[in-house]
């Protein structure tokens, strides 16, 4: 695991580091954008059960898949362009840093979006982990583009616990309601 240098970083440092592991770094972000993939289909399978479910509810993951996906591509472009600006000068790394900071942001306020609306009509245990998921990610959005967060790792791995109960309830499918026994004649 690499600390990916942030705008509070000297420009110099930033443009050393991009220009030492420009190869991994364009790697990381095809995955990044590949990873898009499964995702979305995650999220279609979500969308689809909460447009089945006995509540009818609407449905707004797909609407925060759209803004995660968005966003994710933008994180995805910001480190490939500082890439192969490699002789531009240090001070041009350090802002597009910047915007990717931002990004960051941004993308873990969709993650939170994300985490309510795919947790809504749900078994009160799994709205209450959606809920402490977004609270973590909020929290780590709003602190984060101001150097480094101590929920860097928290934030991101309690939204890989709540995609891991979703998928386990998805696989599960709802828990019937038992019925109570009928009175045998």
């Amino acid at each position: 695991m690499v600390s990916v240098p942030t705008a509070e970083d000297p420009a110099g440092h930033i443009q050393a580091f991009y220009l030492a592991h420009g190869t991994v770094i364009v790697i990381a972000q095809a995955i990044g954008a590949l990873a898009l993939i499964p995702f979305v289909m995650f999220a279609r399978a979500l969308d689809r059960r909460a447009r089945t479910s006995p509540e009818g509810a609407r449905s707004r993951i797909m609407s925060a898949t759209v803004l995660i996906v968005i966003v994710q591509l933008v994180t995805n472009v910001v480190p490939i362009l500082i890439v192969t600006m490699n002789d531009a000068a240090a001070e041009t790394a350090r802002s597009w840093t910047r915007v990717e900071d931002v990004a960051d942001a941004i993308l873990f306020a969709c993650l939170a979006f994300f985490a309510v609306a795919a947790t809504r009509a749900k078994p009160r245990w799994i709205i209450a982990v959606g809920w402490v998921s977004a609270a973590l990610m909020l929290v780590h959005a709003a602190v984060s583009p101001f150097g480094e967060s101590a929920l860097q790792v928290v934030a991101p791995l309690s939204f890989v616990v709540l995609v891991l109960v979703l998928s386990i309830r998805l696989l599960v499918g709802p828990v019937a309601k038992r019925e109570p026994d009928a009175p045998s004649a």
